[in-house]
């Protein structure tokens, strides 16, 4: 007999965490800063949001005016009610179970329990962004993207499948000017623009010319910056969850989106968390979740895409 409690089929074992030293708190993990609250406009914040809640957005009425004339009769142009509307209809949970047995012996295990919580809230932020970025990517207006871009010209080459446009530190501020002029043409607001790029966009932006020629200047350059400035009228983020394809040029190429944080809606709500729940059929506890969430892009005509390759 070795004096070790076997454990029933299924159930992981902690012995090998029993051991009698170990260092204080645990290796740290790094996660990259979630984008949910930053790209998009929550749902009123005082409201819990429950699952199967509705969420009615309404979209300004248009006016109209018309040429008039000396006694000209003039035609009543009607109030249009315009609605779009989000069902909360997305939600994900966490049961983790751990026996008593290793409850009894585990060293910290409380602290076990809140990192694990932790890296629940962290995994989900992350899925969450990775989600919402892609929705943006497909339903940002067709005006809005492809090699004819704008919805009042179409004159601006944004990229394609198969033809993606190729971003470097020459032509970067150039594209993010294309941007933001495609939003224009759809009298999108100034304020509260973002823009989403690949991690990789960050070498193409810090070597671009204007910005070292500010080491020449003694401004500080963009490299040692804490925080990247606003460009062409956008709040710049970098993101690892920046979705990427295989493109059939054979590259891989990035959909860049640029938009205003009302364009897209957002509510989060937790609806339940259980901890210590007892499993009546062991002698084991459960430690629970249910997260409640959904987003909805109302202004599809108020976000941008481009399609390309990063050369670094």
């Amino acid at each position: 007999m070795s004096g070790k409690i076997l454990s029933a089929s299924g159930y992981r074992p902690y012995d090998y965490l029993s051991s009698p030293i170990f260092v204080d708190g645990f290796l740290a993990d790094f996660y990259p800063v979630s984008l949910a609250t930053s790209i998009t406009e929550s749902v009123v914040e005082s409201t819990r949001v429950k699952h199967g809640q509705e969420y009615i957005f309404r979209k300004r009425p248009r006016a109209e005016w018309f040429d008039y004339r000396k006694n000209q009769r003039m035609e009543p142009t009607d109030l249009t009610v315009e609605t779009v509307s989000m069902v909360v209809g997305r939600a994900k949970g966490f049961l983790l179970k751990v026996d008593a047995l290793d409850e009894m012996t585990l060293p910290d295990f409380n602290m076990y329990i809140a990192e694990w919580q932790k890296d629940a809230k962290e995994q989900l932020a992350l899925s969450m962004d990775m989600n919402i970025i892609n929705t943006m990517v497909h339903q940002a207006s067709a005006c809005n993207k492809g090699n004819a871009a704008g919805v009042k010209y179409g004159n601006l080459q944004l990229g394609v499948t198969g033809a993606p446009v190729a971003i470097n530190k020459d032509n970067i501020l150039t594209y993010l000017m294309y941007l933001g002029i495609v939003l224009d043409e759809q009298n999108a607001p100034k304020q509260n623009r973002f823009v989403i790029l690949p991690a990789q966009a960050q070498v193409a932006l810090q070597s671009n010319p204007m910005f070292m020629s500010q080491c020449a200047s003694g401004s500080k350059p963009l490299i040692l910056a804490d925080v990247v400035p606003n460009l062409a009228g956008f709040k710049i983020y970098f993101s690892a969850n920046a979705p990427a394809y295989n493109d059939p040029s054979g590259k891989i190429a990035f959909p860049i989106v640029a938009g205003v944080k009302n364009a897209t809606y957002f509510a989060m709500g937790m609806q339940d968390t259980k901890a210590g729940v007892e499993d009546v059929t062991s002698w084991g506890k459960y430690w629970k979740g249910l997260a409640v969430f959904d987003w909805k892009v109302v202004r599809p005509e108020f976000l941008a895409v481009a399609y390309a390759t990063i050369q670094i």
